[in-house]
């Protein structure tokens, strides 16, 4: 992980701590710097140019910077930075459906990026040469946009999915459930293509068919 990619998570959370604690302000101003330099690094990957911010307070001596720029996170994580503190500076000045909803797109990336890392899935994870997202980005980074998602989860229309009706609760465990079996389901499906001589349609058929008789009923054991 970069040096800027770990002060930036880092920022975030305590953003999201200030706004838990409401002050918003404050949260604003820790979250809007983060958007900034994500901004500015994804526009030295687009533009290719240097900002000099990529060693502003650590100086990289680890990569080769014949192969790529040193200090940079990639464009990716870049990418992912810009989408999650876009949306949570949405939450904080009140606009929580377009908050939320692009907190939600940042959420679905980076989760499908790190069941691409978890089983070498290069197409979730790698966008382009040196433009890759590592395992303890995308965990910090799940955790920084779930967090900041759960900071509204009773604003917006996240309020009817956390409220005590029925089909709330029965729509918390479907996506509950999506989440905890998209990974098994991966990797049973490498396995069985890796291991076996059936066709990827085939082994997806299966898989999604016994999935949906094992945990349809999930939804409603609450």
């Amino acid at each position: 992980m970069k040096f800027n990619t770990a002060l930036f998570i880092t920022i975030l959370g305590l953003s999201l701590f200030l706004a838990t604690e409401e002050k918003r302000t404050a949260a604003s101003v820790l979250c809007s710097l983060v958007l900034l330099f994500s901004t500015l690094t994804l526009a030295e990957h687009l533009l290719n140019i240097d900002f000099k911010i990529d060693q502003l307070l650590v100086i990289d001596t680890f990569t080769d910077a014949k192969e790529e720029h040193p200090g940079r996170m990639s464009a990716f994580t870049a990418f992912a930075f810009f989408l999650t503190t876009m949306g949570f500076e949405f939450a904080l000045f009140k606009k929580y459906v377009w908050g939320q909803l692009i907190l939600t797109v940042a959420l679905l990336a980076i989760y499908a990026a790190f069941v691409g890392i978890l089983f070498n899935i290069n197409g979730l994870f790698t966008f382009g040469q040196y433009s890759s997202i590592a395992l303890p980005t995308s965990i910090g980074l799940l955790s920084a946009t779930l967090g900041c998602l759960s900071c509204t989860a009773h604003q917006g229309w996240l309020r009817e999915i956390f409220s005590e009706y029925s089909a709330a609760v029965t729509a918390r465990y479907a996506v509950l459930s999506f989440f905890l079996i998209l990974p098994v389901f991966a990797g049973l499906l490498s396995l069985m293509l890796a291991k076996t001589d059936v066709s990827p349609g085939f082994a997806i058929v299966v898989l999604v068919t016994g999935f949906a008789a094992l945990s349809y009923q999930l939804p409603f054991l609450y």
